[in-house]
């Protein structure tokens, strides 16, 4: 609504923190939630771009993760590129999922994918995106090594550990 002029940035503000107390709500609701969430040893890291200040969608897929009880380590807000390698160098998940509101914001993402690509296959991460730019029509050549997540789904797959459960 916002993209539409029909909100400002004041009200975009005010939802997004609605939805972030609602988010809490629900997942202080998962008993297993508290070791799940930010877990040292998760099998998905959750950021968002360089510049990406949405935080909603990525909370969300936080809370998608709990229900099938998968561990992850969520990083709001954004983190430059060094960081971000850090962490996973440091927690070494098997995706990075990585949230992009702006097109602008695919540097950030595609800078990382190069410093990956000279790893070794096993400590590489499958690097994941989504957000309002995919939303948008994002597409992204293959050859980097970048997925663009087609539905929640889509980070699960039989090429890693994590298995979806019923």
């Amino acid at each position: 609504m916002w993209a539409a002029g029909r909100v400002r940035v004041a009200e975009e503000h005010r939802v997004t923190a609605h939805c972030t107390e609602l988010i809490e709500v629900l997942l202080n609701k998962f008993v297993k939630a508290g070791e799940l969430r930010n877990s040292l040893k998760p099998k998905v890291l959750l950021v968002l771009a360089d510049g990406n200040y949405h935080t909603i969608g990525l909370r969300i897929i936080e809370i998608f993760l709990v229900v099938k009880e998968i561990p992850s380590y969520v990083v709001i807000p954004g983190l430059p590129v060094s960081e971000v390698e850090k962490l996973v160098m440091e927690l070494k998940p098997e995706i990075l999922g990585i949230s992009v509101s702006l097109v602008p914001q695919m540097e950030s993402v595609r800078a990382l994918a190069k410093k990956f690509d000279k790893l070794p296959k096993f400590l590489r991460p499958r690097i994941v995106i989504g957000g309002q730019a995919v939303r948008r029509g994002l597409t992204v050549n293959p050859a980097l090594g970048i997925e663009v997540m087609k539905d929640f789904f889509s980070l699960l797959d039989s090429e890693t550990k994590i298995k979806h459960r019923p």
